[in-house]
């Protein structure tokens, strides 16, 4: 492993994700030197499935709630693997549940967390005498809850039956998945402007 000592960094993935969403950057977390970077600046990567999600999921198995990812990463990174202190980066929705809840329940052994989804709940009645910036944001979060939220309800109610129709059909599954990443990236409508689509 290049560098002396890598720090220990967790890669959490989000849905609808997996780790191969990390297959390039792998290499260039824990090998800086040959893109370009610092040697010394090189870290120890585990990049697990999170626990209940695709590759780490078995028909019949209990669901895990964020909490209990958390605990199992934390048992992962400590108690399998050693470290007694590690750093966490949570990528998508699910994975920035995991490492913000990491840095919450055990800030003895996280040494930082790096986040690019904010976890935040989504109750407009927190606030109760919004400023202009917090009522915009409502007005954006009512729209996100009337709109955009559907996929939570149908996977959160009625995962099994969605499923069953998805691995049927390969074009499904592809509208699906290809529909959030068009609705939340900044793409103006055209997927293909912010995320490069392979071609075989």
């Amino acid at each position: 492993m290049p560098g002396h000592g890598p720090d220990p960094l967790l890669l959490s993935h989000g849905w609808p994700g997996s780790v191969f969403e990390f297959l390039e950057l792998i290499p260039r977390l824990t090998n800086p030197g040959r893109y370009g970077g610092d040697p010394a600046d090189a870290f120890t990567v585990i990049a697990p499935s999170l626990p209940g999600f695709g590759l780490s999921y078995a028909p019949g198995q209990a669901r895990f709630s964020a909490e209990a990812m958390a605990d199992c990463l934390a048992s992962l990174m400590s108690e399998v693997l050693g470290y007694t202190r590690f750093g966490a980066q949570g990528g998508g929705d699910w994975g920035s549940f995991m490492a913000a809840r990491l840095g919450y329940a055990y800030p003895d052994r996280i040494s930082g967390i790096h986040l690019n989804f904010l976890p935040l709940r989504h109750d407009a009645g927190l606030v109760d005498k919004p400023t202009a910036e917090e009522a915009r944001y409502l007005q954006e979060l009512a729209h996100f809850l009337r709109e955009e939220a559907g996929y939570q309800a149908i996977q959160g109610t009625r995962p099994q039956t969605l499923a069953y129709g998805l691995t049927d059909s390969p074009a499904g599954i592809a509208a699906w998945i290809a529909e959030k990443f068009r609705a939340w990236s900044d793409c103006q409508g055209n997927l293909e402007t912010a995320i490069s689509l392979m071609t075989y």
